[in-house]
């Protein structure tokens, strides 16, 4: 299919520059001969932008690959960045939870050994048994519990907020990501607009490579004398014309009899029914002309 469209693309483009050339008459004004070469300058300027363009993509891959990798590197990077300290800042704030919690259990565990160690008698007032000190540390210890069993539900409650946020910023970074791999794709005209983007200067070589090939013929048939071929090729031309300006006057010609030939036959028509009209009133003039005579010879006998 590339090949098919390749060879097609390559005959279009011979025959333009051909029919471009070719169609261009020179003459002994070379101011003329500039002007009739202008739009014909820009076409081919346009010709060369347009075959130069996929073969700098083609040639320069490459580098293209490479600049689209590193931007794709560079913004991922960034993203990365931007979504991990966040992530960052959850973790923090989940130890930080999780720190205080484990705090509040070794107070806990610390109220209940002072607690043990009272009632049994091995450290405090050394007196084993139930007594005031006992109960009061008691006490102590089970209003502590009592408020562990609220600090649980809120660490629960803070660790599974915590958790959510977490789960939704890594589901949030994961889809910019996917987002951000989409932007990076390899099409012809993002490959075309990131080739504007690198600084080489071989795309300048390329494209003045092609104008010069483009305007070459251009430029050597303005500044060229007319030769054996434009001689024989305006000889071609004038008999053309002069063939042509012929059939066109043998038309004329033709037409106009033709004309004329119609003119003389309506005006034949036209006066055949004049006659014709003039001979039929005539008889019914001579028809009622008979009929006052015979009406009047009738009321002369009966007079």
């Amino acid at each position: 299919m590339i090949i098919l469209f390749s060879t097609l693309w390559g005959f279009l483009i011979f025959n333009l520059d051909r029919y471009i050339v070719s169609s261009m008459r020179t003459s002994d004004n070379i101011y003329k001969n500039i002007i009739k070469a202008i739009p014909r300058v820009l076409i081919g300027v346009f010709i060369a932008i347009t075959i130069s363009k996929p073969i700098e993509v083609t040639l320069l891959s490459d580098e293209i690959s490479n600049y689209i990798e590193n931007q794709k590197s560079l913004k991922i990077s960034e993203l990365d960045s931007r979504h991990g300290t966040s992530i960052l800042n959850l973790d923090f704030r989940k130890d930080q939870i999780v720190n205080s919690y484990n705090e509040k259990l070794s107070i806990q565990e610390n109220y209940y050994n002072e607690y043990k160690c009272e009632c049994d008698g091995t450290c405090g007032t050394q007196i084993r048994g139930r007594g005031v000190e006992c109960f009061s540390k008691k006490k102590k210890y089970e209003d502590y519990i009592k408020q562990m069993n609220f600090e649980r539900e809120q660490y629960e409650s803070l660790l599974s907020e915590n958790s959510n946020e977490r789960k939704k910023l890594v589901e949030l970074h994961k889809k910019r990501n996917e987002e951000l791999e989409a932007t990076f794709s390899y099409g012809f005209f993002n490959q075309l607009k990131i080739l504007n983007e690198i600084d080489n200067y071989s795309i300048y070589f390329i494209l003045f490579l092609f104008i010069f090939i483009e305007l070459s013929p251009i430029v050597t048939k303005l500044f060229s004398s007319n030769g054996p071929y434009d001689s024989l090729l305006m000889s071609e031309i004038n008999q053309y014309r002069i063939e042509y300006l012929k059939s066109v006057d043998d038309l004329n010609n033709e037409r106009l009899i033709n004309k004329k030939m119609n003119e003389l036959n309506v005006k034949n028509e036209l006066h055949s029914k004049q006659l014709e009209i003039e001979r039929n009133m005539n008889e019914i003039v001579l028809e009622r002309y008979e009929e006052i005579k015979q009406k009047l010879n009738t009321k002369i006998s009966r007079n």
